[in-house]
């Protein structure tokens, strides 16, 4: 995978953690009812088990947090390859 696209990637993971840490953080702080919307609209939503809904957010956390550190060390050899490179 090239620089670019790791770059590109780990910028696409910081949004969506971005996203999935303001849900838990309003769902935390003011106890908001989660729904599951379809397609982005919101108008076309159903409620679901709480729970479970949260436990998701939770664990999609974390797997986006492991992907992150993956990509970012991927980033930090491709970036010291780079340098040797041009070193030479």
């Amino acid at each position: 995978m090239e620089l670019n696209k790791l770059l590109q990637e780990v910028q696409s993971i910081n949004h969506r953690l971005d996203r999935v840490n303001h849900v838990i953080s309003q769902r935390e702080k003011y106890g908001l009812e989660l729904v599951i919307a379809i397609g982005n609209n919101i108008s076309i939503n159903a409620t679901a088990d709480i729970d479970f809904l949260y436990e998701a957010l939770l664990t999609q956390r974390e797997v986006l947090t492991e992907r992150k550190e993956k990509l970012s060390e991927a980033v930090e050899v491709a970036q010291k390859v780079v340098a040797g490179l041009l070193a030479e």
